[in-house]
């Protein structure tokens, strides 16, 4: 089997030149603005600004460095004007947190805090405004897919590092990444377009358009912006064949990736708001980044540079999501009700001859190797999310602050999957369809003992429900030809996440905080496997639910009257029932560790 390694246009020692180009313009004026840059991999990048006063990491806003927790908050024209693109050359400058890619936006796994992304559950949430896109469901292969959202209408991006399970609920365990978006216009009409153009050796031309209007309705009550955005990244990946070495398929992995928002504001009153935002982005790819790692100096000399052996075929991801925000502003508080509905779906067929051809020969059919020539998985997953939530939210206060809500979801997820392979056909067929309800109520509460010391406690209460339907055929999953189906007993569970402050401020410029906190994962359905030797259960249709505690210790500031800022932290993890990926051979799934991981 080869080895293969990931490789995105950010990250080859190739020189990439880049054109950027943003017009802005207001009913006030015209501000075109032209930034020209040639970057080298490596080679002296300029440091990103990540200095933003305001973040709503704790569900309402307050100062940044008031937040007791590991928290960066990057304004949108930063990445603009330094060509920033995806959400992993963002993560590229932040410590805490990394981004396994395989070059294609929205294809990867996020972990944060020395929390890996260890079965098919995700460890970091990703949200728009108050509505999460994460998947609850093991099925809906939220681990390796995920939105990424740095070309359409963002204010600004904030990711909050470690366990937020008391405010931000499921699959928070290492953390949130939050895309805020711009309010419309609500009193002058503005506008921006955007063109970043790119070549890069090896490829083609890198194409990527984009812009936004918006403009009040009723000056002072109504307002509405529309963005739209469209990106086609030239590949540089060659496809070669595996016996000869003679090319195939030039410059194979090419992504096409195109979006548009809706966002609608409305002034009922001088106390209420009706927020609409409507999107949808799709990506479409032929193949990811992965190549060989045997260059022109190997044994045999066949492969070069940026070669793979895997023939390209279709995949792409669709998000779709609507959602409503209600506010009133009572004379202490503030009541929020969120109500979205968020659809996703993917569709891949990918080659696995290379890699599982000659052990599907020797341990599931029994053939002599050589036998199989070529093994196409196909993949369908698909979910479909609506959220409510409901909280009311003090007013600012220097003796007493605190935040109650409620939330609920259902989630509806089906993993069609297939293995087909010649010459024998279809090997393996599953359908798998989870029905998953959460029902929580939360809050917390921060007391000033003095101006300059206070305590936060939170706590969270979260009854998840499951109901599971599995129908499974061959050889490939150590079932008969025909469909076996299995319905699972319908299974509920009731998860307590906490999280306790202590923070101090010796200065107007320095905040210590000391912080314990918890997150979850949700029990789930889960992709039964056997041993493919003895047909042994490795892996269980039900996943158990996991929980992670954390210990932190962090001191942030700024010195030099804001010029320089800093934000270190330390911290401890431990991490029970945890699921992990397991593996047997030819399909990959999960389990849950009995025992705890620190």
């Amino acid at each position: 089997m080869k080895i293969c390694k990931s490789c995105s246009p950010s990250k080859l020692t190739n020189k990439v030149r880049r054109l950027v180009l943003l017009a802005s313009c207001s009913v006030l004026g015209f501000v075109p603005e032209l930034v020209i840059a040639q970057d080298v991999a490596n080679e002296g990048q300029e440091k990103l600004n990540t200095d933003v006063v305001v973040v709503t990491a704790n569900r309402r806003e307050q100062n940044l460095q008031d937040v007791a927790a590991s928290v960066v908050s990057v304004d949108p024209k930063e990445f603009k004007t330094q060509g920033l693109t995806d959400l992993g050359d963002l993560i590229a400058y932040m410590p805490g947190i990394t981004l396994n890619n395989n070059g294609v936006s929205g294809v990867g796994s996020i972990s944060a805090r020395g929390v890996p992304q260890s079965s098919s559950i995700p460890v970091v949430g990703i949200y728009v405004d108050d509505v999460p896109f994460t998947s609850n469901s093991g099925y809906a292969a939220g681990s390796v897919y995920f939105y990424d959202g740095l070309l359409g209408d963002v204010e600004r991006i904030e990711i909050v590092k470690g366990p937020q399970g008391t405010l931000y609920g499921a699959n928070a365990v290492g953390g949130v990444v939050k895309y805020i978006s711009r309010d419309p216009a609500m009193e002058e009409i503005r506008g921006e377009v955007g063109v970043d153009l790119s070549s890069t050796s090896r490829g083609g031309l890198n194409q990527i358009y984009n812009g936004r209007l918006s403009a009040p309705i009723v000056e002072d009550k109504m307002g509405i912006t529309v963005a739209g955005y469209y990106e086609d990244r030239r590949g540089y990946v060659d496809v070669v064949d595996e016996v000869t070495g003679n090319l195939l398929n030039k410059d194979a992995n090419a992504t096409q990736r195109f979006g548009f928002s809706v966002d609608f504001m409305a002034k009922l009153s001088e106390r209420a708001t009706f927020k609409f935002k409507g999107l949808q982005q799709q990506t479409d790819w032929p193949m990811s980044s992965q190549v060989i790692l045997e260059g022109p100096d190997s044994d045999d000399g066949r492969y070069g540079n940026y070669t793979t052996i895997n023939a390209p075929v279709e995949n792409n991801i669709k998000f779709k999501n609507y959602s409503g925000t209600f506010e009133y502003e009572f004379d202490r508080a503030t009541f929020t009700s969120v109500t979205s509905f968020v659809k996703y779906e993917q569709a891949s067929i990918s080659d696995q001859t290379a890699g599982f051809a000659g052990v599907i020969d020797e341990f599931v059919l029994g053939n002599p190797v050589g036998t199989t020539t070529s093994v196409i998985l196909n993949k369908k997953p698909e979910s479909k999310k609506l959220v409510h939530e409901m909280r009311l939210t003090s007013e600012e206060s220097d003796t007493f602050e605190w935040i109650v809500g409620a939330y609920f979801t259902k989630e509806d997820t089906f993993d069609d999957q297939g293995v087909e392979i010649v010459p024998v056909a279809v090997v393996g067929v599953a359908e798998l369809v989870s029905k998953y309800k959460e029902y929580a109520v939360f809050g917390n509460a921060t007391y000033y003992i003095t101006s300059n010391f206070d305590v936060t406690y939170g706590l969270r209460l979260s009854n998840n429900s499951l109901d599971l339907t599995i129908d499974q055929a061959g050889a490939l999953l150590g079932k008969p030809p025909e469909i076996e189906k299995t319905v699972l007993p319908h299974a509920s569970q009731t998860v307590d996440t906490h999280m306790l402050a202590f923070r101090y401020r010796p200065s107007d410029d320095m905040s210590v905080y000391v912080k314990a906190a918890s997150g979850f994962r949700p029990s789930s359905g889960n992709f039964p496997l056997a041993d493919i030797v003895s047909g042994d259960p490795i892996a269980p249709v039900v996943l158990a639910a996991d929980t992670l505690w954390s210990y932190d210790l962090g001191v942030k500031g700024n010195l030099a009257d804001g010029m320089f800022t800093y934000d270190v932290a330390v911290w401890q993890s431990d991490w029970k029932n945890f699921q992990s990926s397991i593996f047997n051979g030819v399909a990959t799934s999960s389990r849950n560790y009995a025992g705890s991981l620190k």
